[in-house]
């Protein structure tokens, strides 16, 4: 594959652009002659959130920051790039502050944030925060294409020179060189000319206006675009956006609920990001819709709130912010001269509202709105293709549009030296706790794989009193306060219970390795008739009608070909078989109740099957969804609960999973695994419990 090309003395330069978005934040790389291609992260995804969450002394960058709850919302900083280099008082700095819910302070480079790291706290500068950010992103470019360390920049038009050079103070800190720094609305030309050039006749001069709706600020662009290369006429921004949306939802909502529930309501960090998120659903639902609900559940002692609004009233609400866009349009044609406009071009997130889309075509004297770009990587994709042009190399570009070197002196060589070195120290901080929390998980897998074998296959064979003895003993150190266990420690004690646990049970040992090798045997046997059948049985391209006896036959036959899947060892492919069954009921349609009810059992038992290989896998998280699932059908099914609890364990949301271990208990008392996982999980709990109040009592002066 392209990306994965193997690198020579005679590649093309790798060159990077980026897109430093207020939500998310996107990058591109150009090489050669070949046109720019978007930078994936982890997940695979072209977006990455604009967000980094401290937990203890570990640091969560982007997705893993963003999905972190409410309840660590002060710990969580999101949209940096926006304020880089501001100071209280200017508008962008007000902006951020109005809605961020950190514990913001004053640093010598401009706003910071005051992070609880480990049991102290601990001064964070905005560079430094968006930095790593930025060297994430550069990580994954050399993962996809090479090495990369040149670069461009696309910012709003309205940063000052302090900001700008902030800008080049965070990707210096991040092993950048930066070609230059673009506007916006620049790096939009630029990928609109490219993609459009062709379209363009000789003698061809198209006036396009690209509205770019983001969610802090909005551009407006003029652009001459030729077969040669584009000028822009005019260039201007303003500090409005799609979240200045969300605001008007806020204090609708903010006030109904006060109304409704005490004026404490959504004071608090917690209630202001779960309203915050619910207002943002809500803005996107009536952008199809001419009214919506959602509802946020125990907003208020154990009261859920629903929020109801109708696009009309939220139109009339958002009027002040349609009035700022609107004029935003108008000043930006008028400053090219009130050009006879052949093209608007619409990006951003905000344009999607349509009434937003319907106040830039009239402001465009209403013109019909295009959409040929993808809003989300168009910005970095231009400023990648501009990287290309700053390094050198001839095609069309939009012309003079690099920013000159911005006046401000921002940190110098000494504070970036100190910035470099503040950042190696958190990241290896980081990497000391995760390492850490492996060998910690290493150990706990341990202990609660062999207690599940003492009650499994071949458990005669093992010395049960003895063996649970030394399994409690262990885990008993675990949780009492050993919670700052070094890396080294926790690896020398899962070494050593191993081999105490191999020395009592030698028999049991010897019949799991002859188990081994007969499941060994069977899995080739199974890949070899897979292999077979070939590819073609694995599709679904059965879109016969036919009847529900039919139907559900198939889908119990493919449900119990995946319980001898999985007793053979074979989880993948029982996965597989299992998920085929379900599509086989999702294929029934206008049942009876009779019917529900049989379907229903067989979608219950393939979604707790799949639970029960996802954990195998140790995918937590989807074994939890399908633990939903299988609750959803039936609320109150034990094995789903007892599942369910033991993903939410793993991923320490330990309230939750003691909720779950409970309801289990109730609807079967006596039951050892609930009582052990119970028992097992309260510890834990009481655990981090007593760490979060000892961190508390440091923070607040506690002793």
């Amino acid at each position: 594959k392209r990306a994965q090309r193997k690198l020579t003395m005679t590649q093309p330069e790798v060159l990077l652009g980026f897109d430093l978005g207020s939500d998310h934040f996107v990058g591109a790389c150009s090489i050669g002659d070949e046109p720019p291609n978007n930078i994936r992260n982890e997940l695979s995804q072209v977006t990455t959130p604009s967000a980094v969450c401290f937990d203890g002394r570990k640091r969560l960058l982007g997705e893993a920051a963003a999905e972190q709850p409410a309840a660590k919302a002060e710990n969580v900083v999101v949209a940096p790039f926006t304020a880089l280099g501001a100071r209280r008082g200017e508008p962008v700095a007000d902006m951020w502050l109005r809605r961020s819910v950190n514990r913001v302070m004053d640093m010598p480079d401009g706003l910071g944030v005051k992070i609880q790291y480990g049991s102290e706290d601990k001064d964070m500068s905005l560079i430094g925060i968006s930095a790593a950010l930025i060297s994430v992103m550069v990580a994954n470019a050399a993962r996809s294409f090479g090495p990369g360390r040149k670069s461009v920049f696309a910012i709003p038009a309205c940063f000052s020179a302090e900001q700008q050079r902030a800008v080049l103070d965070a990707a210096s800190v991040a092993g950048l060189e930066v070609l230059g720094l673009v506007t916006t609305g620049a790096a939009l030309a630029q990928t609109y000319g490219v993609r459009h050039k062709s379209d363009l006749s000789a003698e061809e001069e198209r006036l396009v206006c690209l509205v770019d709706v983001g969610s802090y600020f909005s551009s407006a662009t003029i652009v001459r675009c030729t077969p040669e290369g584009a000028t822009i006429l005019a260039n201007e921004t303003e500090l409005v956006g799609a979240s200045d949306l969300d605001d008007v939802l806020m204090a609708h909502f903010i006030a109904e609920a006060q109304a409704k529930h005490g004026p404490e309501t959504c004071t608090n960090t917690k209630g202001i990001v779960r309203m915050r998120k619910q207002c943002q659903k809500l803005k996107q639902l009536l952008s199809t819709t001419a009214e919506a609900v959602v509802n946020i559940d125990n907003l208020a002692d154990d009261c859920d709130f629903v929020m109801k609004m109708q696009r009309a009233t939220y139109e009339a609400d958002a009027a002040p912010i349609i009035a700022k866009i609107k004029d935003l349009v108008t000043r930006t044609i008028a400053a090219a001269g009130n050009p006879t406009l052949t093209t608007l071009e619409l990006v951003g997130g905000g344009t999607r509202v349509p009434f937003v889309a319907a106040a830039i075509s009239q402001a465009a004297g209403g013109l019909k709105p295009s959409t040929t770009l993808d809003s989300a990587s168009a910005v970095a994709l231009g400023a990648a293709s501009l990287a290309r042009t700053a390094s050198g190399a001839a095609g069309w570009a939009v012309q003079d549009c690099l920013l000159p070197a911005p006046a401000s002196p921002g940190l110098g060589a000494d504070g970036i030296a100190a910035a470099v070195a503040a950042e190696a120290s958190v990241a290896a901080a980081h990497e000391t706790v995760v390492n850490q929390e492996a060998r910690r998980n290493e150990l706990e897998a341990f202990i609660y794989k062999t207690r599940q074998e003492l009650e499994g296959k071949h458990a005669a064979l093992m010395k049960k009193a003895e063996t649970e003895a030394l399994l409690t003993a262990e885990e008993d150190w675990l949780y009492e306060d050993n919670d700052s266990a070094e890396a080294e420690v926790l690896q020398q004690r899962l070494a050593a219970v191993q081999e105490q646990v191999a020395a009592l049970n030698p028999e049991y040992l010897a019949k799991v390795e002859e188990d081994k090798a007969a499941e060994a045997a069977l899995q080739k046997k199974l890949e070899e008739e897979e292999a077979a059948r070939g590819p073609a049985d694995k599709e679904d391209h059965d879109f016969r009608k036919m009847p529900f006896s039919d139907r559900l036959r198939m889908a119990i036959k493919n449900k119990e070909e995946g319980n001898e899947l999985f007793k053979g060892g074979n989880v993948p492919h029982a996965a597989e078989r299992w998920v085929k069954a379900l599509t086989h009921c999702d294929k029934c349609f206008d049942l009876s109740p009779e019917q529900k009810t049989e379907i229903n059992a067989v979608k219950l038992s393939c979604y707790s099957n799949l639970a029960m290989s996802f954990i195998k896998m140790e995918a937590w998280k989807k074994a939890e969804d399908n633990c939903n699932a299988a609750l959803a059908i039936a609320p109150t099914n034990v094995k789903a609960l007892f599942r369910r609890a033991q993903c939410r364990d793993k991923q320490k949301d330990f309230d939750a999973a003691v909720k779950d271990l409970k309801v289990a208990s109730e609807l079967n008392p006596g039951d050892q695994d609930i009582e052990k996982l119970l028992t097992a999980v309260l510890k834990k709990q009481s655990a981090a419990k007593a760490a979060q109040k000892k961190t508390y009592s440091k923070m607040f002066g506690g002793s």
